[in-house]
């Protein structure tokens, strides 16, 4: 497994896809997974092979597990590489959005998705990534937005009949 370690900005984001590096077209699977730094597996998801890339990655929206990460927290986002499909190693020049910040490069031997026990000082393995958006809102607040707004509608009719 690769990947690396990075830290959601101010603003919790929701992971809507995870994807794999993509240069061509992907002959194997990918697992892919973010990890809290415990080192549980907080969200998994597979891209297939075949998947058309977008900007040289291929993503899922198949996933298992929590999608929100929390802001000013760090996480670890690793891939399993395979034996054929490439991944961009120690890449001169990327870019991030601005609500995500690159940390380190992770690594663990062995060809299961696994949390990163290894770094490296390089740029490193940019394998897996992800696109997110911002969270959706709770239940309850849906809820109380809802209640209120009922609320508001009750009372004016009822002002609107006390006042004929």
């Amino acid at each position: 497994s690769l990947g690396y370690e990075f830290t959601v900005g101010s603003t919790a984001i929701d992971v809507a896809s995870l994807g794999y590096f993509d240069n061509g077209s992907l002959t194997e699977n990918h697992e892919v997974g973010i990890y809290d730094m415990s080192g549980d597996l907080l969200l998994s998801g597979t891209v297939d092979s075949g998947t058309s890339a977008v900007n040289y990655f291929a993503y899922t929206t198949s996933l298992t597990g929590s999608n929100t990460l929390a802001a000013n927290t760090n996480y670890e986002i690793m891939a399993v590489s395979g034996i054929v499909d490439l991944y961009s190693f120690n890449p001169t020049s990327f870019s991030t959005d601005p609500d995500v910040t690159f940390f380190q490069p992770e690594w663990t031997s062995g060809n299961t998705l696994a949390f990163g026990q290894n770094t490296l000082s390089e740029t490193a393995y940019f394998g897996p990534n992800f696109t997110f958006g911002a969270p959706a809102p709770e239940p309850v607040s849906v809820s109380l937005l809802g209640m209120s707004s009922f609320g508001l509608a009750f009372r004016r009719r009822m002002k609107a009949k006390t006042a004929k």
